[in-house]
């Protein structure tokens, strides 16, 4: 029997926006993912529970109900989530689970004796994990602490698979390091159908140069993401223009730390001659994705689907990633994207190192039309209508 009724319960844009300024990739990845369920069941009846940001409000848009009733940063708001969901009368709850959702690590501990009252109340829920840790070791040097928070990083992981229904991820990776269970789920991540620009008219907009090579990196500055190190690079690469596109989270800029490291990366860019215009609003988005050549993803940390390379591949942009990426090329669509297009996953990967990186922006210039054809497979592969099937079907088990 088809279900009926679906609860979610996730951060959500701002009314009227799909990648607004208070919300981070899960709430935009959540709305598109609902309007591609909804689209495929027009039936269905979808009402979110997401977070407050002035005051609690309930309001309908495109045909889904959300209503505003947790307060990011609020300890016990978890359980008043738990209470709202009873009242909600259905069996089927779908979370999606991004670790600074609800205001910090201590918050979302909260979520296991959550997800214990759901199963004990025989709730379906289908826990979409936008972040999945392999090894702490890559981002934190203190031996102690990093062998600390991957010893409670897999027993956290493990609650969580026990007590849902059904774990969605995105990368194959990721089941595997899950465990490979039946009930883990691999839906990749989406591509939306992008306005493209003309690039001539998107650079005279943006003020560039009309015959440079731009390089684009988009997306919060985070040290994981390696825009420090790109930055740093940058200065002595030859042949290129790099555009920093990208703020602080907003999840994050109370800690002094972080936006400490996001006011110093954009300075330190700025000097070195990078062109860095902070956080880009939705509306530009494609201005700057039109005016590219290429795309790179400078990652150091390999524990989410990246939601600035799906937006690559919908402006049909060649991209280039690091090696601490590579484990995207292990997911089987994008492995037959690579073999279609005539690349392999060396073709599109580059070390930190100055020589490697040169010779891989050259190699890059002389091969753009099978980047190209990459992308644009991936986006044909990935499109909402193909993935609101598998959503559906999981649903529908």
């Amino acid at each position: 029997m088809a279900i009926k009724k679906l609860v979610v319960i996730s951060s959500y844009p701002e009314k009227g926006f799909t990648h607004g300024r208070k919300t981070v990739g899960v709430a935009s990845y959540t709305k598109n993912t609902l309007l591609g369920i909804k689209d495929l069941n027009k039936n269905l009846k979808i009402v979110v529970l997401s977070e407050i940001f002035d005051q609690p409000e309930n309001y309908s848009e495109k045909g889904i109900t959300i209503k505003r009733v947790w307060k990011r940063g609020r300890v016990f708001d978890v359980f008043k989530i738990f209470n709202q969901a009873q009242r909600e009368k259905t069996k089927h709850i779908f979370l999606t689970f991004e670790a600074y959702m609800f205001g910090g690590l201590i918050k979302a501990i909260l979520l296991i004796p959550t997800l214990v009252i759901f199963k004990l109340t025989r709730k379906k829920v289908y826990l979409a994990l936008h972040q999945v840790i392999q090894d702490f070791e890559s981002i934190e040097k203190n031996k102690l602490k990093s062998l600390t928070m991957n010893l409670f990083k897999t027993i956290f992981f493990q609650l969580l698979v026990i007590l849902s229904f059904k774990i969605i991820v995105f990368e194959k990776r990721f089941k595997q390091i899950l465990g490979n269970q039946k009930k883990i789920v691999v839906i990749p991540h989406a591509v939306e159908e992008e306005r493209v620009i003309d690039r001539k008219r998107a650079r005279k907009k943006l003020g560039l140069i009309e015959n440079e090579f731009y390089v684009l990196y988009f997306g919060f500055l985070s040290p994981y993401k390696g825009v420090d190190l790109l930055t740093k690079l940058w200065k002595r690469i030859k042949g290129g223009k790099l555009i920093l596109a990208g703020g602080g989270n907003p999840n994050h800029m109370g800690n002094p730390n972080y936006s400490g490291f996001v006011h110093k990366t954009i300075k330190e860019a700025r000097e070195a001659g990078i062109i860095a215009p902070g956080f880009i609003p939705e509306e530009q988005r494609p201005l700057y994705f039109s005016a590219a050549d290429l795309f790179i993803l400078p990652y150091q940390m390999f524990m989410s689907s990246s939601g600035p390379l799906s937006m690559a591949f919908g402006f049909k942009k060649p991209v280039l990633l690091s090696r601490q990426s590579a484990g995207y090329f292990e997911t089987d669509d994008m492995k037959e994207a690579l073999k279609q297009a005539g690349l392999k996953p060396l073709d599109v990967i580059f070390d930190f190192d100055l020589n490697n990186l040169n010779q891989k922006l050259k190699w890059v210039r002389k091969n753009m039309s099978k980047l190209r054809k990459f992308s644009l497979l991936m986006s044909e592969k990935r499109n909402w209508k193909n993935i609101g099937k598998m959503y559906l079907r999981v649903l529908n088990e």
